[in-house]
This record gives structure tokens, sequence and C-alpha cells, in this order.
């Protein structure tokens, strides 16, 4: 074995030496096996190992308390950005089922245990802080250690299932699935009785409740629909059998046993998820994943361009990029012409090409228009009705927004004129995106309702923290007018005007049935984005209806309010037998995302070296991956300004109509499509109308968590600061 480059301090130096000494002389290094694996994967294709050689790898880095230190310190300089950490210490709507969660008192637990010697190798520590961010259920928040779980290693099995009724409400049955290759759409096999000897339903219930693999998702129903494998197949494996958190193979066994009395004992494989990184032995493992090393460290400078460049003081640089002569041209680009696959006319009407536009997407109708990267896919009716068309969004995460804008404004008007008159919008697995794109998309269809005098908006605010002061006023020469700060770029007060001062800002706003305090209550700024890309207003909210299983998230949430708001009606798929309605949006519902990097670059450019400052982000030694931070709670007022005004976040807000995931519908999209337009239209095609939901409002003056929180908040926008 190599001698270590690593830096590992003090103490866990010399442990690490031992470790090595004994591994090279008494046994074989547990990493080196793996090692060998992941470098011929490429050539080899994947390989199966077993859980305990994966557990085994990971559990022979060894502990150090000093860097275990930093990392819990960066931790809780990561936690102070979030939003809304103070909503969870007292749970706020029941219908979410969210346990209250402090995360101050858990981070103080973690670091009684690194100063008891509790813990005995690294991972158990990575995996513990790793385990922290997910108690939010926040798909924007999460703080994973490289070596900790959900990074190098996946857990897979070979009974993928799925839950199926003939009702929204009652009993699910739960069978096995069968595939027939890798491109065919799998079969219902066995129908299962008993997971571990409770009846199969029960197990998965309680699985769905607090299993650490459905973190990004904190509504009940879909966390539950997330544990089986849903369509697009190749993309949404169900977590009852696939993880990437492991506890380990004792505590994971499964027996699952069949109508009929046959039992099965599940065996887990492991297999690399991730090839990036690459190691062959325990010292690799540490110096190339765990952490970063000297060299990764070096070339990470406060010297980062951005809006608040240390090396830009005027902000001339900065601002160039929004100058008019900039803008104009960036909006004068012409967009790229349309090929056989961008409309529906070039699709069916083209003399110069008879090709039907294909999908990579397992398990779906042929398509009859998409775009590049199939964000956008447009299907015929399944019962070839020309007065219907199916419109599949799988995700607002899009770099080219204007040609998509476009592309979206081309083909709704081409179908339209070809005849449709109802449009389904399937975002069954939308995990969001770009933010601009759910305002666009409204506009394109309901262009009357943004004429700038009472557009359809979300209030936003942040959580005040000293970090976020000092990050803020970095910037001495603060002009409104220039627009240098990102985010007063992005917003504008209540009133629609520029905040002239950082206290109008940053306050701080205490809020205090909660114990915390946020800025100033904003709203996005009304021009940032006037372009126009056409309108069709000739679609009427009856005759368009969403159609999900709840993974919507994020900018896919905001996109889904704003439609729900103009009276779009929404149907969900699945969930839990016991629940009579369902949230469309199972996922985020809070604001702006940024990714650690991102947020460490912006406190290196407004501070430059932060060497001396105790409470900004800084890089750990250890390396983080997929970590990232909500920094933005998001509100909207209640129906006719009423002062229940609450964190999007916290409000449940369920579907127009659940429906049942049947034999037919839960591995066949064009079928789930067939009983969402049943439910949404009779058969002469006027709208029916939507469930009584299963919620009793509260009486008149009676005292919840929503009203109360709603009345602070209220008090906050309309009477200022309480410090």
């Amino acid at each position: 074995m190599r001698a270590s480059h690593l830096l590992l301090r003090g103490a866990s130096l010399a442990v690490f030496a031992s470790t090595c000494l004994t591994a090279s002389t008494t046994e074989i290094d547990p990493c080196e096996k793996l090692g060998g694996i992941q470098l011929t994967e490429d050539v080899n294709g994947p390989t199966a190992f077993t859980p305990t050689e994966a557990l085994n790898c990971l559990r022979s880095v060894p502990f150090s308390a000093d860097d275990a230190t930093e990392l819990i310190e960066t931790l809780r300089h990561t936690n102070a950005w979030y939003a809304g950490q103070a909503f969870y210490k007292v749970p706020i709507e029941p219908l979410h089922e969210l346990p209250a969660f402090d995360v101050d008192k858990t981070i103080d637990g973690i670091e009684a245990k690194v100063k008891s010697g509790h813990y005995k190798n690294g991972f158990d520590f990575f995996r513990d802080i790793g385990l922290v961010q997910t108690s939010y259920r926040d798909m924007h928040t999460s703080f994973y250690p490289a070596c900790g779980d959900y990074y190098l290693f996946k857990y897979t099995h070979d009974y993928p299932l799925v839950a199926v009724s003939d009702t929204a409400v009652g009993t699910r049955g739960i069978y096995t699935l069968k595939r027939n290759g890798t491109t065919a759409k799998p079969k219902l096999d066995k129908q299962v009785e008993t997971i571990n000897r409770l009846p199969a339903e029960e197990f998965l219930i309680r699985l769905a409740s607090d299993h650490p693999d459905l973190w990004m998702y904190h509504d009940p129903d879909t966390r539950f629909n997330m544990l089986f494998e849903n369509y697009p197949w190749e993309q949404n494996s169900g977590i009852f059998n696939f993880r990437q958190y492991f506890v380990g193979e004792e505590e994971e066994k499964l027996e699952i046993g069949f109508v009929g009395g046959e039992k099965v004992q599940v065996q887990w494989k492991a297999y690399f998820q991730n090839l990036e990184l690459q190691f062959n032995s325990t010292e690799e493992l540490i110096q190339n994943v765990c952490y970063l090393s000297a060299e990764e460290l070096k070339p990470l400078s406060p010297k980062v361009a951005g809006p608040l460049w240390k090396e830009d003081p005027s902000g001339a640089l900065w601002s160039s990029a929004f100058s008019p002569e900039v803008v104009e041209k960036r909006t004068a680009a012409p967009f790229p012409a349309t090929t056989a696959t961008d409309s529906p006319a070039t699709a069916t009407d083209s003399a110069e090409t008879s090709a039907t536009p294909t999908t990579s997407i397992v398990g779906y109708p042929t398509p009859v228009s998409r775009n590049e990267d199939e964000s956008l896919v447009w299907f015929q009716d399944p019962d070839g009705d020309n007065e219907t068309v199916i419109l599949r969004i799988s995700t607002f995460d899009i770099e080219e927004t204007d040609s998509w804008s476009l592309f979206l404004n081309t083909t709704l008007q081409a179908f339209h004129e070809k005849g449709a008159k109802r449009l389904i919008i399937d975002v069954s697995g939308n995990g969001g995106g770009t933010a601009i794109l759910a305002k666009r998309f409204v506009r394109v269809l309901f262009p009357d309702l943004f004429d700038g005098t009472d557009e359809p908006d979300y209030y936003a605010n942040m959580r005040y923290h000293s970090a976020l002061d000092k990050v803020w006023k970095a910037e001495k020469d603060f002009d409104p007018e220039n627009l240098q700060h990102t985010l007063l770029n992005e917003y504008v007060n209540l009133n629609g005007t520029n905040f002239t001062t950082f206290d109008e800002v940053l306050g701080p706003y205490r809020n205090v049935a909660f114990n915390d305090s946020f800025t100033a209550m904003s709203l996005w700024r009304p021009d940032l984005d006037k372009t126009d890309f056409g309108s069709n207003s000739e679609w009427s909210k009856e005759n368009i209806i969403i159609v999900g299983a709840g993974q919507c998230a994020s900018t896919c949430h905001n996109w889904m309010e704003l439609m729900r708001n103009v009276g779009v009606r929404t149907y969900t798929f699945g969930g839990r037998a016991n629940s009579t309605a369902m949230q469309p949006v199972g996922g985020t519902k809070s604001g702006t995302v940024h990714d650690f990097k991102q947020m460490v670059e912006k406190t290196w450019a407004a501070l430059g070296d932060t060497t001396n400052y105790k409470d900004v982000l800084k890089y750990p030694r250890a390396r983080l991956v997929n970590t990232r931070i909500g920094i933005e709670n998001q509100f909207r007022l209640g129906e006719n300004n009423s002062t229940t005004a609450v964190p999007l976040f916290f409000r449940w807000s369920p579907g127009c109509k659940k429906l049942p995931y049947s034999k037919t519908t839960v591995n066949d999209p064009a079928e789930m499509w067939r009983a969402a337009k049943a439910a949404a239209w009779t058969t002469d095609g006027k709208a029916t109308e939507c469930d009584k939901q299963a919620i009793t409002p509260p009486k008149s003056g009676e005292e919840t968590p929503l009203t109360k929180i709603g009345k602070v908040i209220w008090e906050h926008i309309h009477f200022g600061p309480k410090k």
C-alpha cells in the first residue's frame, strides 16, 4: 500500500496509519475489491457486490474528531440560511404528518456523541450528519458528505412493487412486477400478502412514513406512491427495491409472502452509483472521495465573479450584463428553426419528411410532437378524440428558456387550429426547474391575467441571520437603481416599489409565534420577463386539467398554484387507502435554492478573505456532494385576502379528485389519461364538479396553528418589524 498523502489531523493520522499497517499484514483492504470493480465498470458494465462489502469499505474510513468538529460547524452555518427551519419545531399542518423537528437540538446531539467518543469510524458520523437535513423533507435542502450514504453506492433487489385498487379509498392490492427486457412496460406478476409477516400494505405505510430515501417529499400519499415503480420506468424505481440509504443486511432483511403461501427471502445487491471519484483502496477512498485534497482546496479563492465581486467595486462589469444594448441583442436573437419534431403542423403535414416523432421514454405512446430534450412531449388522445390533446411536462429545468417558450406557444396554437379544445397536462415525475417558466406558461394560456395590474403572484422572505446581514451589507455604496444585488434585482416591496435601504430589506422582522426573524416580505419583480412569445387565450380553464401522482415540486409547484388559482383542475393518482383526498404537489413548496458551492462563492465574492469570519460559509475539508440550501419561504394570501396566510410548504392543498391506480392505469400512461379525462368531463364535454375534500375548516374565530401563524405573518406584512 502506498504511503498516505492525506492531511488527516492529529490522532486520526495515527489511527489511519495503524489501520493501514494492520490491513497490509493480516487482512485484505475492504475497499480493494470494490475499487477494482469501479475502475473496470466502464468496460465490464455494472457489477454487483454485497451491501456488507459496500458498508465495510465505508466503515474502514477512520474517524477524525477535528474534522468532525469542523463539519458540524459548517452544517450549523449552512442551516442558518434555511428559511423555514423555525416552522418545524411545532408541526403546523397535521395532514402532512410531519413530526416535530428541532435542527439545533439534533446537531447538538451529534456534537455530544463526537465529544463522548461515540463514533468508531468516519462513515457512521458522516451518515448521522447526512441524515440531519433529510428531516425537513424538502428537496431544496440537503447536506451530504461524500463518504456517508447517498453518493457512492445504490442497493437493489429483484422484487419491485406496485399498489393497485379500483377505488380511491380502500385496500390496495400489492403486486410484484415482471420485466420483459429494457424497452417494454413491466407487467403485474404475483400478489403480495405479507412483508416481514405484516400485512403488506401496513408494512409499506410504515416504510413510507420515515424512510430517509423519501426525504424529498413531505406529503404522506406521495411518499407512499414513491415506494413503487412508476412511469417513466427507466427513471422512477420504487424505494421499496431501490435504496441509497442502507442500514445493514441484518436490519434490512425482507421476507415477502405471496398469496397462496409461497415465501421468499429478498437478496439485496449493491452497485456503484457514482464513478466520478475513483479509488482502489481505503487510503484512496479517503484521499480521493472523503476529503478535499490540498490541491483541490487551492483554487477555491475569494476572487469569484458575481454581483458583489470585490474586483468590480463599481459594479460596472456586472451591470453591463444587464445593459439595454445587451438585453436588446439577447432578446432579438433568432429562435432556432423548428424541425419535424417541433410542431404538430410540420410533424404531420410536411412533404419533406414522413418520419413520426419518437421518444426515448419507456412505456409511453408514440408522440405527435416533442422538443429536443423531451421536456415537452405531445400525445394524441388514446381514443382518437381530436378535440383532446395531451402534453407531458417532464421538467422545468431548462437552459434554453426562450426556445422552450416559443415551442410551447407554437404547438398550443397549432393543436388549437387543428380542432383541439381540451388539454390534459401530465406532470408525473416533474421536480421543478427554472422559475421564470412557471409564469411564462400561464401567461401564454391566460394573457389577460398578466396585464400588470393584478398578476397572480407570491410573497417571499428569507430567514434573517448574521451571515446574511454581512453578505448583503458588504456592498457599501448600494444603489437600488443599478440593481447590483441579485436578490434586489428579482424582488420589490409589496407595493411594487424598489427597496431603498438595507434596513428596509433586512429588518429583521420578528415572527413572535415561532421565535425567529426574517427579511421583509417581497414580490417577484413584475418587469423581469416581458418577452412576448404570443398567447393562446382560446383555451378555457374548464377545458384544461393537470394529472400526476404527487411528485410535482419547486417550480412545478409555482406553476401548479398559478394554474389552480385561475381555475384549472388537478387530478391525482394513487396514494394511501385511508385518504379521501390527495395533494397534487407532494414535493417542496419553498422558493429559491442555491447549492453549497454557489453560497460559498457568494460569501467570498462579498467579503473577500473569510478567514476571520466565524459565522459564514466556508469549504470544510470533508467533501460535500449534492448539498444545497433553500433560502426562501413562499407565501400567498388566503382566499378573499383573508388573514390566514401561511408558508406554502405548510399549506395542505388537495386536488380536485383523487383517482386510483388500477391494474390498467398503473403501468400505462395512456390509460391514466383516459381515466382522468373520464373523471374531468362528461361524455358531452362538460366539466365535472370537484370532490368535497376531507377537510373541515375551522369555525369562525377558532384559533388553530394555521390561523395563528397566519395572523402573525399578516401583521408582519402590514405593520412592519417587531424587533
